[in-house]
């Protein structure tokens, strides 16, 4: 009987310590409790249209756990099919970015969403493919007009004339004060030559 105890004994010793070098063998990162929480996406859409050409887009994706990947998904308004590009976290970089190339933004527009994927495989999305987030694109022409129109020095040159032009009249109109009943009109004309505004 004495010696089923002392065996006994030693068969739970021998448990606890095969138990204990199995916990110490695994990290305790698999005992904890898994990752279920997505990662988070702050974008800033466009506020008015951008001219054709390539254009940065920008994202500050977070997670808990760390972020495995974001991507962008694009299309000229019209398009059928969403393309992709991967967005990248520059060194020391807060923001995700990618450019998109000069054939994707072309008038009337863009759309495109965000997916962002953490290392468990939670993703999350800002834009849909059926709802996607746009931005207006000028046409061509437009943003060539816009760009050689500047139109702050036509208004200074409308102002500046219209001085011109009442200082004139009121030194040709003035008239002369002092002697007798005589009275004199003096009449004059002022020619201004400008260019019309656009």
């Amino acid at each position: 009987m004495l010696f089923h105890i002392k065996c006994l004994r030693r068969m739970s010793q021998a448990i606890l310590i095969f138990i204990l070098s199995v916990v110490q063998a695994f990290p305790l990162a698999v005992f904890a409790a898994p990752d279920i929480e997505a990662p988070t996406i702050q974008h800033q859409g466009f506020s008015g249209p951008v001219p054709p050409g390539s254009l940065e887009i920008t994202a500050k994706v977070m997670d808990d756990q760390g972020v495995a990947a974001v991507t962008l998904f694009y299309r000229t308004s019209g398009e059928a099919i969403f393309k992709e590009l991967p967005m990248k976290l520059p060194k020391g970089g807060a923001q995700y970015q990618v450019t998109l190339p000069e054939d994707a933004v072309q008038s009337p527009g863009l759309e495109y969403y965000i997916v962002a994927e953490d290392q468990a495989g939670n993703s999350v999305m800002r834009g849909f493919s059926f709802d996607p987030l746009t931005v207006s694109v000028m046409p061509s022409g437009a943003a060539k007009v816009a760009q050689d129109s500047p139109t702050k020095g036509k208004n200074w040159l409308w102002i500046g004339l219209g001085a011109l032009a009442v200082g004139a009249l009121a030194a040709g109109g003035g008239g002369g004060g002092g002697g007798g009943g005589a009275t004199t009109a003096a009449t004059g004309a002022v020619e201004i030559s400008a260019p019309v505004p656009q």
